[in-house]
């Protein structure tokens, strides 16, 4: 569950790059480049299509001004990609549709056993079997607030010309100044 960034498995070079960048000013980090390419290594799970992967992300994560348009519609393209792979299922939460629950923090679930949760300052392995179970019942209500297929896709069209109008608004201040 993806509430302010696009999950690792799904991020592009740049969109990870970008958000570590940020992440290494304020907390420092000592090879972005290295991090970088564990991230990308990592999503080659992706290509196991006997493993499934079910992701959800808010419509905010989308239009977040977190690394430069150009980037972001890379990333948005990525996400109109993953929505067609046969293993993965990505839902997105649009602004206006009804939620069963909010998503109160970034969160994902590894084979029904463990539940890693991303905090500020850690990132916390839950085995109980009661709360990996409270996560995959917030998780399912999250899942069924999102849309999925042709109607994810829209709120990413939606979303890419957002992130273009930003660009052009963009390089028009800096034609004023």
């Amino acid at each position: 569950m993806g509430t302010g960034i696009v999950p690792g498995l799904l991020q592009t070079p740049g969109y990870a790059a970008a958000i570590m960048e940020r992440v290494s000013r304020t907390w420092g980090r000592t090879d972005i480049a290295e991090a970088v390419a564990a991230r990308m290594r990592r999503q080659e799970i992706l290509r196991d299509t006997s493993k499934q992967f079910r992701i959800v992300i808010t419509e905010a994560v989308l239009l977040y001004n977190l690394c430069p348009p150009d980037e972001m519609a890379g990333q948005i393209e990525r996400l109109r990609e993953a929505t067609t792979l046969p293993n993965v299922r990505l839902g997105i939460i649009p602004f206006d549709q009804p939620m069963i629950v909010t998503p109160k923090h970034p969160f994902g679930i590894h084979d029904d056993r463990l539940v890693v949760v991303e905090t500020v300052s850690a990132l916390l392995q839950l085995t109980q079997s009661d709360e990996v179970e409270a996560y995959a019942t917030a998780f399912d209500a999250l899942e069924r607030s999102a849309v999925h297929g042709e109607r994810a896709r829209a709120v990413l069209r939606g979303a890419a010309a957002r992130v273009a109008a930003r660009e052009i608004d963009e390089r028009h201040i800096d034609e004023k100044h």
